[in-house]
């Protein structure tokens, strides 16, 4: 019998340096997420974490990676500081959608 405690809800360290925002998956639920938010940013399984434009791609299938610290750069500081709240509201709609308790974000 497995000891590892399954989770229902998406957990993250989100950070933000700069013009740079880092991710780093702590916690997700099994089954996979394909969830886009009400602002537009996707929320999907894929391949292994990592952070494009649109989406927000969370722990997949390449097992080795599913720990990884990810980045991405904007040209400029507001716009990074403006997809930082839109990447945490789309965490929080998406927790909220399953009733979860509100998360602390945590800075990397």
């Amino acid at each position: 019998m497995s000891t590892k405690k399954k989770t229902k809800y998406l957990k993250v360290k989100l950070g933000i340096d700069g013009k740079r925002i880092y991710m780093q998956v702590l916690e997700q639920p099994t089954g996979g997420i394909d969830y886009i938010a009400s602002n537009g940013i996707a929320l999907r399984s894929e391949e292994y974490p990592e952070l494009s434009i649109e989406s927000v791609f969370l722990r997949g299938y390449d097992s080795t990676r599913d720990k990884d610290i990810v980045s991405i750069l904007y040209a400029t500081e507001a716009k990074a500081r403006g997809r930082y709240a839109e990447i945490a509201d789309a965490i929080r709609e998406y927790n909220k959608s399953l009733d979860a308790p509100t998360i602390r974000w945590e800075v990397i």
